[in-house]
């Protein structure tokens, strides 16, 4: 009896052993994870930072650079926010009675052969200080970005354009004409590059739960006749690992297949940072966040891309939004998104 005893605690101490080595891993990979999800919190906290510091640097006639050269806080007067750059001859064809933001009207600004569409918003309303007040405020941000964006829509229906974004302002329409004059051949490129193309946005969710049961076969595995306890919690964390390392590996095939597949129905493709649920808003977790260029003509073979993806892939858990035909903010030159 005693021998048996001794035989028994001497294989529980060597299941225990092995349970020991073969866990660290996955004990290291959750502690990596976890090391990763705080270094990604700490880093999109900063860049939150970075943006509201870039937004209230643009005050009128800042530099392309990204210099600042403040307006003095006793500026009076209207400047020109400038929503887009199109053809000169592409102008006469937006409509005359579009609405910009804060309720003004919209202008055509021409230069060189090219022009903008500007509005006249007081200076005094965009220094420093009182542009950082307004970005902290969520309904002016919400108001003033759709009174931006369906400007650009609007010259979308009938012309090719290269928007510029929220919150380009000079102090008068000869800082447009001047920026229409001294980048006049980055932005030909751009319009040129741009021409019968519009941009498209693709995101990509995952159930993580859901595909786990899933590619597990979502059925629980029985204990084997004549196993000891030790055995099994064995077999069970080799199981876990297992679907986790399965799961992973999917979760990446479709990424990778995603945006591959549309990436050959675009004329150029770039994969943005992923996003928090509390900004996408989904309960799910992100999995690809990529913007292309499309060919208007081809949005129909997109769509069909992005329909053959979900019937392949949502059985399994898988989530996707296709967004667009949007303005290519995502495609345009760094020089154009800040006035000079």
């Amino acid at each position: 009896m005693a021998r048996d005893q001794d035989r028994d605690l001497r294989a529980l101490r060597a299941a225990l052993r092995r349970l020991a080595s073969e866990d660290l891993d996955g004990v290291l990979e959750e502690a990596r994870a976890g090391a990763r999800a705080e270094a990604r919190r700490i880093l999109e906290g900063h860049l939150v930072e970075e943006l509201l510091r870039e937004a209230a640097a643009r005050t009128p006639e800042s530099s392309a650079a990204g210099d600042p050269a403040p307006a003095a806080p006793s500026a009076q007067g209207q400047g020109s926010w400038v929503y887009c750059v199109l053809a000169a001859e592409d102008g006469a064809r937006v409509p005359s009675d579009l609405t910009g933001v804060e309720g003004s009207s919209v202008d055509v600004v021409r230069e060189g052969g090219l022009a903008a569409l500007v509005s006249r918003v007081p200076i005094s309303d965009y220094g420093d200080q009182r542009l950082r007040e307004h970005l902290e405020d969520i309904a002016w941000v919400e108001r003033t970005a759709r009174a931006h964006e369906r400007v650009l829509e609007a010259a979308l229906q009938t012309a090719t354009i290269v928007p510029l974004r929220l919150c380009t302002i000079y102090f008068d329409q000869d800082g447009v004409r001047r920026l229409l004059r001294e980048e006049q051949a980055a932005l030909r490129q751009q319009l040129e590059a741009l021409d019968g193309r519009a941009e498209w946005g693709l995101k990509v969710f995952v159930d993580r739960d859901r595909l786990a049961a899933t590619a597990a076969g979502d059925r629980a595995e029985s204990a084997r006749a004549g196993s000891s306890e030790g055995a099994d919690y064995l077999a069970g964390k080799q199981r876990e690992r297992s679907r986790r390392n399965e799961t992973d590996r999917l979760t990446t095939a479709c990424a990778q297949q995603s945006h591959a597949r549309l990436e050959r129905e675009a004329s150029a493709a770039r994969v943005n940072p992923l996003q928090r649920p509390e900004a996408h808003g989904r309960d799910a977790e992100m999995l690809l966040n990529a913007v292309y260029l499309v060919e208007r003509d081809h949005a129909g073979r997109l769509e069909s891309a992005v329909e053959e993806l979900r019937e392949e892939h949502a059985p399994l858990g898988f989530s996707f939004e296709l967004t667009g035909p949007w303005p290519a903010y995502n495609f345009v030159g760094a020089s154009t998104s800040v006035a000079t």
